[in-house]
């Protein structure tokens, strides 16, 4: 009989220092519930996030391939106006459409120009660090005749190139 005792003796302690450490059955197996019923909600909030993401992906690719194929033909339409016009000079120009770093960064998507004045140069990005003042004139001046060449317009848009290719020459 005492070895009963002491085992049941035993038996409350541990139970004690367990309800001392971890608090109440019941209240960790509620405690537990609770967890399991969030931890099923966030699964279900993940699960519908990634459904809503992949619709608007999808809606996405759909409308950026409505107009990024006639931007691209029309680019490539004054690219041949531009490189036309450059060749009768003895030079080398191209115009292309520049889409970022990383698929749909549609903030950085531009016009990028390249031009080639010397023989011995490659194409460079049309800009002050390559180009002077007036290879910059003279290139902005071309593309907005390959742009005119795609509209039927009674005048042309040149006036004033000068006044922004070399501002601290010609500002007073």
């Amino acid at each position: 009989m005492c070895v009963i005792s002491c085992v049941v003796g035993d038996v409350v302690h541990v139970v004690a220092v367990v309800v001392q450490c971890c608090g109440e059955p019941t209240q960790v197996e509620s405690e537990h519930h609770q967890r399991k019923r969030d931890i099923e909600k966030l699964e279900a909030d993940v699960k519908g996030n990634e459904t809503q993401l992949s619709e608007l992906e999808t809606e996405m690719e759909d409308t950026r391939s409505r107009w990024l194929p006639n931007i691209e033909e029309l680019l490539q339409r004054i690219n041949v106006g531009f490189g036309r016009f450059f060749r009768a000079l003895g030079c080398a120009g191209d115009v292309s459409l520049y889409q970022g770093e990383q698929a749909h960064q549609y903030d950085q998507f531009g016009v990028n120009i390249r031009v080639k004045f010397r023989d011995q140069e490659a194409l460079a990005e049309l800009s002050a660090a390559h180009q002077s003042g007036g290879e910059r004139s003279v290139a902005t001046v071309l593309y907005m005749m390959a742009l005119q060449e795609l509209t039927s317009v009674p005048f042309r848009c040149v006036d004033e190139i000068n006044q922004v290719a070399e501002c601290e020459l010609t500002c007073w």
